[in-house]
């Protein structure tokens, strides 16, 4: 048995790795938005916000590498996390990630959390402030 992981395992922990990134993101943001107009001079389709969610996920991805998704949950609970860690790790592959892909996996990220309470019969509310 695996006694150490270097970027966790489980499922809501690793989850909660994913999105604890998230910081990470808006540091990335400040810093290429104060180099924008020197990246646009040689690459004139530079995006700051797109370096930014790349970044956020070539980071925030590794946390996936061991996100369990066992047999012992719903269908849709499986599905969704599948999907979830399907699109997440091709976009650490691509490098082609957006600033909309990047609101979808933290919105997504934060469903399967809520899904997970859920499914070990816990009652939810989604926050008005999320």
């Amino acid at each position: 048995m695996k006694k150490s992981s270097e970027f966790g395992k489980g499922r809501g922990y690793c989850l909660g790795l994913f999105l604890a990134h998230t910081e990470m993101y808006q540091r990335q943001l400040k810093a290429y938005k104060s180099i924008e107009a020197e990246m646009k001079k040689s690459y004139p389709d530079y995006n700051y916000r797109d370096e930014a969610a790349g970044m956020f996920f070539y980071g925030a991805s590794d946390h996936l590498y061991e996100f369990e998704i066992s047999d012992v949950y719903s269908t849709k609970f499986i599905k969704r996390a599948k999907k979830f860690r399907t699109f997440v790790m091709g976009l650490r592959l691509s490098r082609k990630a957006t600033e909309k892909d990047y609101h979808w996996a933290i919105k997504e990220a934060k469903e399967l959390l809520r899904l997970l309470d859920e499914e070990h019969g816990i009652k939810t509310i989604k926050a008005d402030w999320d």
